[in-house]
């Protein structure tokens, strides 16, 4: 695995997003059996300023609702996501792009417990071009992941537990292409904060005694380089530090 990623066990799985079209509007549009999704893009300032939004859901509880049997129909399960993306070309040499995403998924069988789920990425980067052979991205992120389980069935036993889990992070990478290498360096720095677990009751009547366990945290930086040198048309070698 190349030096500039870090954090990972034996894998990494590197998702880049689209521009938004830089001429006219666009979009398209899908139905399935039980799902939903819509794009829609273009541009703000022609050539310059783009956006591109997207959105999926699902309309699986009306589907239960069709289903002649009680328990599915007193259960639900749901998602939805947005992701939406602008980017600015400042200059020719200078571009810049915010991009968010929020995701919701929930669960519930036979009115028992609900298990939902929620997750918030926000990204904000610059890319400045030295040269065409040179150029550098700083970035600063923010994500958000969290994690609940309540119920009111029993209302004397009614409770919510939810765990959080939020990270801060900046970046400043470096490309260099030096004839037959390219070289990769730079540096990340990451805060991250953990909510391991808020126990509490979730109806006036509830017995259940709160608890919540002590926030923890974690700091993360790194500096890298790494050599990707090409012997042939077909084949090359990346060695690195990190």
């Amino acid at each position: 695995i190349p030096s500039r990623y870090g954090g990972r066990i034996s894998s990494v799985l590197d998702i880049g997003s689209k521009e938004g079209n830089r001429n006219e509007f666009a979009g398209n549009a899908g139905i399935s059996p039980i799902t939903t999704h819509l794009m829609v893009e273009g541009p703000i300032i022609k050539d310059t300023l783009t956006y591109v939004f997207t959105a999926r859901t699902t309309y699986s509880n009306y589907i239960f609702s069709l289903i002649h049997n009680p328990a599915l129909q007193n259960s639900s399960a749901t998602f939805y996501d947005l992701n939406a993306k602008i980017c600015y070309d400042i200059n020719r040499n200078n571009k810049l792009d915010f991009s968010a995403y929020f995701s919701h998924d929930s669960f519930q069988f036979n009115s028992d417990s609900l298990y939902s789920y929620n997750n918030s990425i926000y990204a904000l980067r610059w890319r400045h071009f030295f040269s065409s052979r040179f150029f550098s991205a700083v970035s600063i992120n923010n994500s958000s992941y969290k994690y609940d389980i309540s119920s009111q069935e029993i209302s004397t036993e009614a409770f919510n537990l939810s765990h959080k889990i939020n990270s801060t992070g900046f970046k400043a990478d470096f490309n260099w292409f030096q004839g037959k290498n390219e070289f990769n360096f730079g540096f990340d720095f990451t805060k991250c904060n953990v909510n391991p677990g808020d126990y509490i009751p979730n109806a006036d009547s509830s017995l259940v005694i709160a608890k919540t366990i002590e926030e923890e945290g974690a700091l993360e930086s790194a500096i890298y380089l790494d050599d990707r040198f090409s012997l042939t048309k077909f084949l090359s070698l990346n060695f690195g530090l990190r």
